[in-house]
Order: C-alpha cells, then structure tokens, then sequence
C-alpha cells in the first residue's frame, strides 16, 4: 500500500457525501467525479470511498512551487515598498 493510500485509508468520502455537502444533484457530482477518476487525478478505494491519486499529488507539487515563487515575489514587492509591517499591525488590531 502506498503512503498516500495509508493516509486515507478508511476515508467514507462518496459522491453522495460530496453533494450533500456542497447541496449540488448526486448526479452532477457523479458525472464531475467520474471525469477525475478519469483524469486519474482521484480514484475510487477497495471499499468504493474516493480518494486522491499520486497523479493529483504530481500535479499539486506543480503548483505549488509556482505559487510558491509568485508568492515570494510578492512579498519582495511589498517588502520594497514598505508595506509588509503595517499589514502585520493591521492583522494584529483585526484579532
């Protein structure tokens, strides 16, 4: 069993579970499931909950770099002009 699969082991998510969350038509979450499992980025476990693939981890990893740099070019920008302290201040009135 691999790692990810170990994690998620037991998980009871289903495309039921999924649209009475987000109060959508089993249906739709249905045909939007399957087109993830199709796309290998989600997969169905041995007791038919769903799960992520190592495919979406690949793909998340991808992302996350890129967010990642975006990020810290953000906070360069921010950083030059001077704007980093007074949104920290501004965090810690809002708390």
């Amino acid at each position: 069993m691999m790692k990810l699969e170990k994690h998620f082991q037991g998980s009871r998510l289903s495309v039921l579970s999924i649209a009475n969350i987000l109060n959508q038509p089993k249906e739709s979450v249905r045909r939007r499931v399957q087109k993830l499992i199709d796309y290998q980025l989600i997969k169905k476990d041995t007791n038919g909950g769903l799960t992520v693939s190592e495919n979406y981890l690949k793909l998340i990893g991808t992302f996350s770099k890129q967010t990642q740099k975006d990020l810290t070019k953000l906070l360069k920008t921010y950083d030059q002009h001077d704007v980093i302290n007074p949104l920290i201040e501004l965090g810690e009135t809002a708390l």
